[in-house]
This record gives C-alpha cells, structure tokens and sequence, in this order.
C-alpha cells in the first residue's frame, strides 16, 4: 500500500478541510458570465454557502482534535470523534443547503462583484441558518 504513513487522523482531517478549501477557489473561480442566468446564480452561491460553511466545520473540528490530543497526550483519538467530525462537516452544510432551497431564496447579481448573492425572503430564518446556529454548535462542541 501506498503512503501508509499518511494516513493518520490528523493528516485526514488536512485532507478533507484541503478538499473544501479547494471547492471554496473553485467557486472564487466562477464568475458571472455575460447573460444572466438565474440557475447559474443560485447554485454558485448554494454551493459557496456549502463550502464556506464546510471549511468553517472542518476547522473546528481540527482545533477540537488538537485540544483533545495535547490535553490527553497517552490516549487515542476515537474512531467514533471522526465519525462525528465527518457527520457535522459535510450534514450541516448540506442540511443548510437544503433549508435554504426551502426558504424561497431569490438569486441577485452582485453589481460591484462578480458572483451572486442570494436574498432571503425571512432574514430570521436566514441569520439562525447561517449565524447562530453554526456557532452555538462550535460551542457546544
């Protein structure tokens, strides 16, 4: 086997934060192009939220592993604390996704930008989706 010296928890945990980081260039990437286009606009900004906010999980998830390993230096990282990192990493991102596809979201070109943004409908729905409740899970945690 290739690399098995690569495979340890934390070189994983870089690995998926690295995975996201690189969707978050990719979707830097992407411009509006010349004729507006309302299915473009709304899945760059989805899946600019997804990935924002899967680069926001990963890193918490890393600084909460750290914390673990140099607190309790002689014991193992759970296999199990991966599977929780795994299920709030890509579950929230993706169940926020899909709140805001629920929410009715109208996409808008940003005017002195060039991606889209999109303009909720109910802002307190979109502040607890995106602001508290990522927050409040980091502090949990």
């Amino acid at each position: 086997v290739v690399f098995t010296d690569l495979r340890t928890k934390s070189r994983r945990l870089l690995l998926y934060l690295s995975i996201v980081d690189l969707g978050q260039a990719i979707r830097f990437l992407t411009v509006k192009i010349d004729g507006y286009n309302q299915y473009f606009c709304t899945a760059q900004s989805l899946f600019g939220i997804w990935v924002a906010s899967a680069s926001f999980f990963w890193t918490a998830c890393i600084a909460v592993y750290v914390y673990l390993v140099v607190k309790n230096p002689n014991r193992l990282f759970p296999d199990w604390g991966l599977k929780l990192f795994h299920i709030l990493s890509w579950g929230y991102p993706t169940a926020a996704v899909l709140a805001i596809l629920l929410m009715d979201v109208e996409a808008t070109v940003g005017s002195d930008v060039p991606w889209c943004f999109l303009n909720p409908r109910s802002r307190l729905t979109w502040r607890i989706v995106g602001y508290a409740f990522p927050l409040l899970t980091c502090w949990v945690v």
